[in-house]
């Protein structure tokens, strides 16, 4: 979600800004689905704003409980690579602070319902009709897990190329092995991405 709020940022406000780096963003394409057309379990989850994160604030004292077993199954999916399962983040540690944050009153999370559709379509302006040549000023780079991202990459990919034909610096991307949540499915590898877009744009303006 900070994708968009960042996007959004950077088009009001472009000359407070030199570089804009977008991680495995969501909101990127539009869709013709309509809510209408959601299934009737999707529609009933957006119109009460029900999300993962419900389940941990109605669970009680099981709360905890429940989302260890989540973030433990969830650990389980992600590649050899990630922090936890290099020994370099603690689980339990992370396990808590996931129930402590989702356990909250619902805020953030409701942004995924507000703002997207499913797939992670935009459900307002995407981002690929606000970063185009000709209303975009800024330097722009997307990155991607390389691995099971469930973010659509391909329309981050189509937005460079439609930069980089009109001769604006845009660059794209990926992270070996990793999915949406690049910095910890592959920490070392992700740093190295991010420190060498940063060189190579300071070197393009050099």
């Amino acid at each position: 979600m900070g994708a968009l709020y960042a996007t959004y940022y950077a088009s009001k406000y472009p000359k407070v800004l030199d570089h804009v780096i977008l991680v495995s963003p969501a909101g990127v394409h539009a869709t013709s689905l309509t809510h209408s057309e959601l299934p009737l379990v999707r529609r009933i989850a957006y119109a009460l704003h029900l999300t993962p994160m419900s389940l941990a604030r109605g669970m009680g004292p099981l709360g905890p409980r429940l989302v260890h077993w989540m973030v433990k199954k969830r650990v389980s999916w992600t590649p050899p690579s990630n922090a936890i399962r290099m020994g370099e983040l603690n689980f339990e540690l992370f396990a808590k602070y996931c129930y402590h944050n989702w356990a909250l009153k619902a805020s953030g999370d409701i942004a995924v319902h507000t703002h997207l559709h499913p797939g992670a379509a935009a459900r307002g302006t995407p981002l690929s009709e606000i970063i185009v040549p000709d209303k975009w000023a800024l330097p722009v780079t997307f990155i991607y897990g390389g691995g099971p991202d469930w973010m659509p990459k391909e329309h981050g990919e189509a937005v460079v190329e439609s930069l980089q034909s009109a001769e604006c610096y845009a660059s794209f991307r990926e992270v070996p092995l990793a999915g949406h949540q690049v910095f910890m499915d592959n920490p070392s590898a992700f740093n190295r991405v991010l420190v060498a877009a940063v060189h190579d744009w300071e070197t393009s303006t050099s």
